[in-house]
């Protein structure tokens, strides 16, 4: 049996395969860095609040 020429990335993974991998992998990393977008965000409102005046806060 003569084997199949794979060009997925990941040695032993089908073009298929590797694709979906890495888009999934892509996807996860774009939700990682806007909820990493939204807490600095959070972060950012409360040193505001609780710096008062200093940085145009109440």
């Amino acid at each position: 049996m003569r084997r199949r020429a794979t060009t997925g990335k990941r040695k032993g993974q089908r073009a298929f395969v590797a694709s979906i991998s890495r888009a999934l992998i892509e996807h996860a990393k774009r939700e990682a860095y806007l909820e990493a977008i939204e807490a600095v965000h959070v972060d950012f409102a409360v040193l505001k609040l609780s710096a008062g005046p200093f940085l145009g806060g109440g």
